[in-house]
């Protein structure tokens, strides 16, 4: 901010900071359009922190220094200072802030027809017209019904799909946390087998590995959030026909 508001040209980090953040805003409107202005507060922060918090644990001092304790009849370090991805409460905060954000989007753009998607007993198929029957007896009686009986299946086939839904949107946290948690608490171990077995140069080959993998695992973090969000708030075809 003080850079911006600073007379004469734009300074290097200026530039940095803007052409970053052009980047990254331009990548959400290629994917979500008109509401990337909306996705677009929340995903930064997405990106910003888990990249920045991933480059931390690279630091000297992160998970290298700390406390030796007994657990389990042997000595184990506890660091001080860790990753916050390393620990799986950060990146499971992080998905549930991503899913419970994916549905208030999707209330705020469609309204309530956004809760069609998870509690719908409606059926798709037109309302059948069985005032013209040509059949007498039993196949009068198959000809009326048998419609109106499919039309409840798909009623209750609706509804239960919808509840899948929403057990799938809960379970669909775990994953989602496990992924981040895993690659970078993955990432300190090999740093830290590394280190102990090699002292120098072979390891700063790793630590150049883990600066771009802490890019990537924030960059997909944020367009897996992108994705989901744009889904979320897109008009499917079946609730364009239902109105």
């Amino acid at each position: 901010r003080r850079a911006e508001r600073s007379e004469g040209p734009p300074s290097r980090f200026q530039g940095a900071v803007e052409a970053m953040l052009e980047a990254l805003y331009s990548f959400v409107e290629n994917v979500a359009g008109e509401n990337a202005s909306l996705f677009f507060p929340l995903l930064g922060t997405f990106f910003l922190f888990i990249a920045v918090s991933n480059w931390c644990g690279i630091l000297p001092g992160f998970g290298s220094i700390g406390v030796w304790v007994e657990h389990h009849g042997e000595e184990v370090l506890v660091p001080f200072l860790r990753s916050a991805d390393a620990h799986l409460s950060t990146t499971l905060a992080l998905a549930i802030v991503s899913v419970v954000a994916t549905h208030f989007y999707g209330f705020k753009v469609l309204g309530m027809e956004y809760s069609t998607r998870f509690i719908n007993f409606r059926a798709m198929s037109p309302e059948p017209d069985v005032s013209d029957a040509d059949q007498t007896g039993f196949q009068a009686v198959l000809q009326r019904f048998v419609p109106k009986f499919a039309r409840l299946v798909e009623k209750v086939v609706n509804g239960i799909v919808g509840l899948l839904e929403i057990i799938l949107e809960t379970l669909k946290m775990l994953p989602f946390a496990f992924r981040l948690f895993g690659n970078i608490f993955a990432g300190e171990v090999l740093l830290f087998v590394v280190s102990y077995l090699f002292l120098f140069v072979f390891p700063v080959v790793f630590l150049g590995l883990e600066i771009f993998v802490g890019a990537i695992q924030a960059l997909i973090f944020t367009m897996l959030s992108l994705v989901f969000m744009s889904v979320a708030t897109a008009h499917g075809h079946g609730h364009d026909e239902l109105h």
